[in-house]
Protein backbone atom coordinates (compact mmCIF):
# COMPACT_ATOMS: atom_id res chain seq x y z
CA UNK A 1 0.00 0.00 0.00
CA UNK A 2 1.40 3.42 -0.96
CA UNK A 3 1.67 6.26 1.59
CA UNK A 4 -1.24 8.03 -0.18
CA UNK A 5 -3.46 4.98 0.24
CA UNK A 6 -2.41 4.77 3.89
CA UNK A 7 -3.41 8.42 4.40
CA UNK A 8 -6.82 7.78 2.83
CA UNK A 9 -7.18 4.70 5.04
CA UNK A 10 -6.26 6.81 8.06
CA UNK A 11 -8.92 9.42 7.21
CA UNK A 12 -11.54 6.69 6.96
CA UNK A 13 -10.48 5.24 10.31
CA UNK A 14 -10.84 8.66 11.95
CA UNK A 15 -14.31 9.13 10.44
CA UNK A 16 -15.32 5.72 11.76
CA UNK A 17 -14.04 6.58 15.24
CA UNK A 18 -11.35 3.88 15.12
CA UNK A 19 -8.76 6.09 16.77
CA UNK A 20 -6.45 3.39 18.16
CA UNK A 21 -6.10 1.73 14.75
CA UNK A 22 -5.65 5.18 13.18
CA UNK A 23 -2.88 5.96 15.66
CA UNK A 24 -1.13 2.67 14.81
CA UNK A 25 -1.47 3.45 11.09
CA UNK A 26 -0.04 6.95 11.40
CA UNK A 27 2.86 5.66 13.52
CA UNK A 28 3.84 3.47 10.54
CA UNK A 29 3.70 6.53 8.27
CA UNK A 30 5.80 8.57 10.70
CA UNK A 31 8.39 5.78 10.81
CA UNK A 32 8.81 6.25 7.04
CA UNK A 33 8.57 10.07 7.04
CA UNK A 34 9.19 11.37 10.57
CA UNK A 35 9.22 15.04 9.51
CA UNK A 36 5.99 14.91 7.52
CA UNK A 37 3.80 17.65 8.98
CA UNK A 38 0.56 16.12 7.70
CA UNK A 39 1.37 12.86 9.44
CA UNK A 40 2.10 14.69 12.71
CA UNK A 41 -1.27 16.44 12.48
CA UNK A 42 -2.90 13.11 11.71
CA UNK A 43 -1.36 11.65 14.84
CA UNK A 44 -2.64 14.60 16.85
CA UNK A 45 -6.14 13.95 15.47
CA UNK A 46 -5.95 10.31 16.53
CA UNK A 47 -4.68 11.29 19.97
CA UNK A 48 -7.57 13.73 20.35
CA UNK A 49 -9.99 10.93 19.59
CA UNK A 50 -8.28 8.76 22.18
CA UNK A 51 -8.64 11.46 24.83
CA UNK A 52 -4.88 12.14 24.93
CA UNK A 53 -5.55 15.86 24.70
CA UNK A 54 -2.31 17.20 26.16
CA UNK A 55 -0.23 15.16 23.69
CA UNK A 56 -2.49 16.24 20.83
CA UNK A 57 -2.20 19.91 21.76
CA UNK A 58 1.59 19.67 21.76
CA UNK A 59 1.56 18.21 18.23
CA UNK A 60 -0.98 20.74 16.96
CA UNK A 61 1.07 23.59 18.45
CA UNK A 62 4.19 22.20 16.76
CA UNK A 63 2.31 22.07 13.46
CA UNK A 64 1.17 25.68 13.86
CA UNK A 65 4.70 26.71 14.78
CA UNK A 66 6.02 24.97 11.68
CA UNK A 67 3.33 26.43 9.39
CA UNK A 68 1.07 29.08 10.88
CA UNK A 69 -0.71 29.75 7.59
CA UNK A 70 -2.93 26.64 7.58
CA UNK A 71 -6.41 27.44 8.86
CA UNK A 72 -7.15 23.76 9.44
CA UNK A 73 -4.25 23.42 11.87
CA UNK A 74 -5.60 26.37 13.85
CA UNK A 75 -9.10 24.86 13.84
CA UNK A 76 -7.89 21.48 15.08
CA UNK A 77 -5.77 23.14 17.75
CA UNK A 78 -8.87 25.06 18.82
CA UNK A 79 -10.89 21.85 19.07
CA UNK A 80 -8.26 20.23 21.28
CA UNK A 81 -7.99 23.32 23.47
CA UNK A 82 -11.77 23.48 23.83
CA UNK A 83 -11.84 19.81 24.81
CA UNK A 84 -9.21 20.56 27.46
CA UNK A 85 -11.42 23.37 28.75
CA UNK A 86 -9.16 26.22 27.67
CA UNK A 87 -11.90 28.21 25.93
CA UNK A 88 -9.93 31.46 25.76
CA UNK A 89 -7.08 29.85 23.80
CA UNK A 90 -9.56 27.87 21.69
CA UNK A 91 -11.31 31.10 20.71
CA UNK A 92 -7.98 32.62 19.70
CA UNK A 93 -7.20 29.59 17.51
CA UNK A 94 -10.66 29.69 15.88
CA UNK A 95 -10.29 33.42 15.21
CA UNK A 96 -6.88 32.83 13.66
CA UNK A 97 -8.45 30.17 11.42
CA UNK A 98 -11.03 32.56 9.96
CA UNK A 99 -8.42 35.32 9.68
CA UNK A 100 -6.34 32.98 7.52
CA UNK A 101 -9.36 31.90 5.48
CA UNK A 102 -12.32 34.33 5.69
CA UNK A 103 -14.64 31.78 4.07
CA UNK A 104 -13.79 29.05 6.59
CA UNK A 105 -17.25 28.51 8.01
CA UNK A 106 -16.03 25.81 10.39
CA UNK A 107 -14.10 28.45 12.31
CA UNK A 108 -17.22 30.57 12.83
CA UNK A 109 -19.28 27.49 13.63
CA UNK A 110 -16.71 26.42 16.21
CA UNK A 111 -16.81 29.85 17.84
CA UNK A 112 -20.59 29.56 18.10
CA UNK A 113 -20.22 26.07 19.59
CA UNK A 114 -18.26 27.45 22.55
CA UNK A 115 -21.73 28.53 23.75
CA UNK A 116 -20.25 31.62 25.39
CA UNK A 117 -18.70 33.50 22.47
CA UNK A 118 -20.30 36.75 21.31
CA UNK A 119 -19.59 37.73 17.72
CA UNK A 120 -18.55 41.31 17.09
CA UNK A 121 -20.43 43.43 14.55
CA UNK A 122 -17.38 43.13 12.29
CA UNK A 123 -17.45 39.32 12.48
CA UNK A 124 -21.18 39.24 11.73
CA UNK A 125 -20.61 41.50 8.72
CA UNK A 126 -17.80 39.22 7.57
CA UNK A 127 -20.06 36.17 7.80
CA UNK A 128 -22.82 37.99 5.91
CA UNK A 129 -20.34 38.93 3.17
CA UNK A 130 -19.29 35.30 2.87
CA UNK A 131 -22.92 34.20 2.71
CA UNK A 132 -23.25 36.13 -0.55
CA UNK A 133 -20.05 34.60 -1.97
CA UNK A 134 -21.11 32.48 -4.97
CA UNK A 135 -17.88 30.48 -4.75
CA UNK A 136 -18.46 29.53 -1.11
CA UNK A 137 -18.36 25.77 -0.61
Amino acid sequence: MTPLHKVNNFNLLIRLGKYKVAEQQVEKLLAIQPDNLSFKVAKASALTGLGKIEQAIILFEQAVEQNDQVAGFQLQLGHALKTKGDIKKAITAYQRAYQLNPSYGDAFWSLANTKTYRFSDEEIAQMQTQQNNKALA
